[in-house]
């Protein structure tokens, strides 16, 4: 029986060491032509991703979209414009970000979204603003963001569609600011409301999500399709770290690398795992990228690629349901975007 038992955590201890030790291969997404740096802000489910990579030494930021078999296309400005950011792409290829561009002579930065069929289109602002961003995008084209308003002294969160336009969102109950993160398949919207995490349905309105115990502030920052949110709060300790809110648990903390002191989580697929970046061993502001499992805890990044890869990855921001990973890294003294795609067994 003693043998029996034994077997059976030999087993457990193979088992859990399979589950947990998901590895990756790395791929380098490059920069834009003569550029230095680039960095990766969202993939989709076929594999493609956004995100923004300098044209060449001290020249402004451009928008991509990246895919395996064309490489990186550089999405351009709005009218007149120097720079521009890609935040969030949909199953479409299509992209949502900001773009500076001038408006009565004054550099300003609006919402776009750009199609291969129509290249980028301005989103605006709500009624009176001069600033936009957009920062997430579903399957049905739903587009969410900040803005500002009546002549830019207060930011509300957006969504936008084809057919209504840009629609403020509000805020919570007596708040007077907010911002829209990410938006899900089902049109579920989450960001940050007067400095809690909050999310917004259709007939709610905004929910405040609260904090971790200490805590005065949080963010969410992510949305899966079952409505699991991940982010940041406050802790006690005054740090950072990340978290999983869900409808039946609230808010969990996802602690820190060994050692850390701060984390911060950005994405979440469907299966519930959840990649961001945290500081470890004593070392703040020395970023690792993460990703957490239930079954795994968090894990460093950098411990489940090839040994001599070069690459030292310091954000994950978001994640498939392939289980592929995006963020930003150092190689060979060069911050570029990275793509992880899971190792086959």
């Amino acid at each position: 029986m003693r043998q029996f038992q034994f077997s059976i955590v030999l087993y457990f201890a193979f088992f859990c060491s399979a589950v947990f030790s998901q590895t990756y291969t790395v791929t380098d997404l490059g920069t834009l032509p003569n550029g230095v740096t680039s960095g990766a802000a969202a993939i989709n489910a076929l594999g493609q991703v956004s995100g923004d990579s300098d044209m060449g030494f001290s020249t402004p930021l451009r928008a991509f979209l990246w895919s395996s078999s064309l490489g990186m296309r550089d999405l351009g400005t709005l009218a007149a414009g120097q720079s521009s950011l890609g935040y969030g792409i949909n199953s479409h290829a299509v992209v949502a970000g900001g773009s500076t561009l001038l408006v009565n002579s004054q550099v300003v930065e609006h919402a776009f979204v750009w199609t291969k069929t129509k290249g980028m289109q301005d989103l605006g602002t709500l009624p009176g603003g001069s600033n936009s961003r957009a920062t997430g995008i579903n399957g049905a084209g739903q587009i969410v963001g900040r803005s500002d308003f009546n002549g830019g002294t207060i930011t509300h969160a957006f969504l936008w569609t084809q057919k209504n336009g840009m629609v403020d969102l509000g805020t919570l109950p007596g708040g007077s600011a907010s911002v829209a993160a990410a938006i899900n398949k089902t049109g579920l919207l989450v960001g940050s409301c007067d400095a809690h995490a909050c999310l917004w349905t259709g007939s709610k309105g905004a929910q405040d999500l609260g904090t971790l115990t200490g805590g005065n502030v949080s963010v969410a920052m992510g949305v899966n399709g079952i409505a699991q949110v991940v982010g940041w709060s406050g802790t006690g300790s005054s740090f950072a770290h990340a978290f999983l809110w869900t409808k039946s648990g609230g808010m969990q903390d996802l602690g820190t690398l060994p050692g850390g002191t701060l984390s911060i989580s950005n994405g979440i697929n469907s299966a519930g795992t959840v990649v961001g970046y945290s500081d470890q061993n004593n070392q703040f502001g020395i970023n690792h990228a993460f990703v957490w499992t239930v079954a795994g805890g968090m894990q460093d990044l950098n411990s489940l690629i090839p040994a001599g890869s070069g690459w030292s990855l310091t954000y994950a921001n978001a994640i498939n349901d392939a289980g592929q990973i995006v963020g930003v890294g150092t190689v060979l003294g060069s911050t570029h975007a990275f793509l992880l795609t899971p190792a086959a067994h």
